[in-house]
């Protein structure tokens, strides 16, 4: 069994799927419209995603880019970053965020979150709603690159 991933122009949409039904062997796994406006490059639906969470005032505090970067480490298929400074030099390179976290904020925080993503617990603070704010900033920066 193999499996391909395809990008169908919307106007070869219906008959490319119409096509697929005459060969029983061939099934869709899934099926989704590109991520933020249509856009490929993962650095650039990175860029977009975050420059959407700080207009939505998700992100709102510098070391919000923690979660961020911890998440990535989560996903397949997101960049990986050695240390905190290769992912702020990224984030200075590519992504130009309004407020830029310090390499320091970032690395002090990585070690917070606990547990499952989506779901953790904070060690350096017991307050649910900030659990569940980290959380939050978390699912909607992987909603939004994964186009969901």
């Amino acid at each position: 069994m193999k499996k391909v991933i395809l990008e169908i122009e919307d106007s070869a949409f219906e008959s490319f799927m119409g096509m697929i039904d005459l060969c029983p062997q061939v099934s869709v796994v899934e099926e989704r419209d590109m991520a933020i406006g249509g856009c490929v490059k993962m650095d650039e639906r990175l860029k977009q995603a975050v420059h959407l969470m700080e207009q939505e005032h998700l992100i709102n505090k510098r070391y919000d880019y923690a979660w961020i970067k911890v998440a990535m480490e989560s996903i397949d298929g997101m960049p990986f970053f050695k240390s905190a400074q290769s992912f702020v030099d990224y984030l200075v390179e590519v992504v130009q965020p309004e407020k830029l976290p310090s390499e320091s904020s970032i690395s002090k925080m990585m070690s917070t979150p606990r547990g499952k993503l989506f779901e953790w617990t904070l060690y350096d603070n017991p307050d649910k709603g900030e659990a569940q704010r980290r959380n939050n900033i978390v699912r909607r920066f992987f909603n939004l690159t994964r186009g969901q």
